[in-house]
């Protein structure tokens, strides 16, 4: 629980430090450059994630299962699959973003990106032996300093290129420091083996595969509002979702810890199901108290940080904040995917909910603007977070598991998993 506890602090020092300057963004600079700002640093978070073949889950699980030998055979493999989606993914944006003043910016930022994938499993080490509390301490330092650092580009460069280099330049800092510290100094790229990459990649690419369309039908949203609507639109749109889309990683941090000590429970059959159900229902509460939060005071919060020129986004806040429980259950369900060893079922997921998404914003968007895209949003989670669960065959118990976990019915012990 105290791992958990770091977890969440460490999650709610990035959030904070994160916020507040885009708050000052949002009061200073105009609705054009918030929506640049807002689609280019999405575009930055996900190079990020999809350079690391979205195989952080396959890794801890492994790692907590076979400890260095594992380590020792599959390091290289992860170097190998970042340099592949690095190059295929900024050669796609190079393209995509030909004709738009911040592509050497975005470039430029892209690089550091890929230089903090370099040393990412050193995070990784890090939370499978449960030391979490180092995460929250190096996660202060990098914030306090980059937040220093955003704070002197708005007020007095006033450049929101620049802040792209600021925020590439945290991801690789924070990552740094990981592999500077790491208890492991002998650390080092090892020998590659194309029987190792393949049955590794074949793992992985799954996830990285639903990686990439969830990319898509998470960011679809803005993309369509840019082109369906107007810029004011996508900055009301993005001023709230900024708000609500960072509380993400409080299940993020919760699957961190819950991975690898569920890996080590998972003989005990009895005890396992117990903690597991533990995990959701921190999971559900936390996601419960938050959606309950913004919708009633949420607008207010809106109006008081960023101005009264998004005083009249309230029914967009009610919307986004009813979709914050259905999104907290997308993340952990998608922790129990791995866990299962079931990850191949996260494409067919992701897919539903990418066409479901596109269909719903084509039919929302043109008639409610941002609050359309709210509402897509909402119904694509419900439908692909938690009906799909129920209506697969082979998903069915991890959903009733989320869906009954909360009010500790006994009977769920009785399910199969």
């Amino acid at each position: 629980m105290n791992n958990t506890l770091w977890a969440l602090s460490e999650r709610g020092i990035q959030i904070l430090f994160g916020l507040i300057p885009f708050i000052l963004i949002a009061r200073f600079f105009d609705k054009k450059d918030i929506a640049m700002y807002s689609i280019v640093s999405m575009l930055l978070f996900n190079l990020w994630s999809l350079s690391s073949f979205n195989s952080r889950s396959i890794y801890i699980k492994y790692k907590s299962l076979y400890g260095e030998a594992f380590k020792r055979r599959f390091l290289v493999v992860f170097f190998v699959n970042k340099l592949i989606v690095f190059f295929v993914f900024s050669g796609f944006l190079f393209l995509y973003l030909d004709s738009l003043s911040y592509l050497n910016i975005y470039v430029v930022s892209s690089f550091f990106v890929f230089l903090f994938n370099i040393f990412e499993t050193s995070l990784w080490d890090v939370e499978c032996d449960y030391k979490q509390r180092k995460v929250f301490i190096f996660r202060f330092i990098v914030s306090l300093l980059s937040f220093f650092a955003k704070i002197f580009v708005i007020l007095y460069i006033e450049s929101i290129e620049v802040m792209f280099l600021v925020l590439a330049f945290e991801m690789l800092a924070f990552q740094l420091l990981f592999y500077i510290f790491r208890e492991d100094k002998a650390q080092r790229i090892f020998i590659f083996k194309f029987r190792n990459w393949l049955y590794f990649t074949k793992k992985t690419f799954p996830l990285f595969v639903s990686g990439l369309i969830v990319f898509a039908y998470n960011r679809i949203d803005q993309l369509m509002l840019a082109s369906l609507a107007s810029a004011e639109q996508l900055a009301d749109y993005s001023v709230v979702l900024k708000l609500v889309e960072p509380l993400s990683v409080i299940p993020t941090a919760i699957c961190a810890t819950a991975l690898p000590f569920l890996v080590g429970l998972k003989r005990n059959k009895s005890k396992y199901i117990d903690v597991l159900k533990g995990y959701i229902c921190m999971t559900f509460y936390a996601s419960l108290f938050l959606s309950l939060f913004f919708i009633f005071f949420g607008a207010d919060v809106v109006t008081i940080m960023f101005g009264e020129k998004y005083v009249n986004i309230t029914s967009l806040v009610f919307i986004l904040a009813m979709s914050i429980p259905f999104s907290f259950i997308a993340v952990f369900n998608g922790m129990l995917l791995v866990f299962y060893d079931r990850q191949s079922l996260a494409p067919v997921r992701a897919l539903f909910g990418l066409v479901v998404n596109v269909l719903l914003n084509f039919i929302f968007i043109p008639a409610y603007g941002a609050l359309g895209a709210a509402l897509a949003t909402l119904f694509t989670l419900i439908l692909s977070g938690v009906v799909l669960y129920l209506v697969l065959p082979s998903t069915r118990n991890i959903g009733i598991l989320n869906l009954l976990s909360p009010f500790y019915v006994k009977k769920i012990k009785l399910i199969k998993l």
